[in-house]
């Protein structure tokens, strides 16, 4: 049985360890509407599927050009 989950969801920490860049960064990304807003996590949490991080941070590379 595969238990590996091919699309985690991931925490802004998890977000910001694996890009390089500060909270500060991600919550300015998503206050502009570059990162969607996350699923809800608990009562006051949230994630971001690996798959929607991946393709916001792929949209900005793409704008810069």
């Amino acid at each position: 049985m595969n238990t590996h989950n091919p699309d985690p969801y991931m925490t802004a920490r998890q977000i910001c360890e694996e890009r390089q860049i500060s909270q500060n960064s991600f919550y300015r990304y998503k206050k502009h509407g570059l990162i969607p807003e996350g699923e809800a996590a608990g009562l006051r949490g949230k994630r971001w599927k690996k798959s929607v991080v991946d393709a916001a941070f792929a949209s900005m590379q793409n704008h810069k050009r």
